[in-house]
Order: C-alpha cells, then sequence, then structure tokens
C-alpha cells in the first residue's frame, strides 16, 4: 500500500488524530496526553534534581 488515505479532506479534522488537538487546540474523540506539557515537566524536574 503507498499513498495517502486520504480518509478526510482537512487531516486535523479526523475523530481518531491528535492533530486537532496539536493544530486546532480541540479535544477529539481520544484523550491526547500534550507531549510538550510532559517535556516541559521533565525539563524542570531535571534541572532541579
Amino acid at each position: 500500500m503507498s499513498g495517502k488515505w486520504n480518509l478526510v479532506e482537512d487531516y486535523t479534522k479526523y475523530a481518531y488524530s491528535s492533530a486537532g488537538f496539536y493544530e486546532r487546540e480541540e479535544e477529539g474523540i481520544v484523550k491526547v496526553e500534550d507531549f510538550r506539557a510532559m517535556i516541559s515537566e521533565s525539563s524542570t524536574s531535571d534541572s532541579e534534581g
């Protein structure tokens, strides 16, 4: 299989993708843990320890 699947015209509107969360700041069907917050927490605790 090759190429894109073209499930939707706008990939940020696909309900099962995290793209809407990051690009449009909208919650979808699937709960997304924001990796940016995890990185921020990790770097804060690294600098403290």
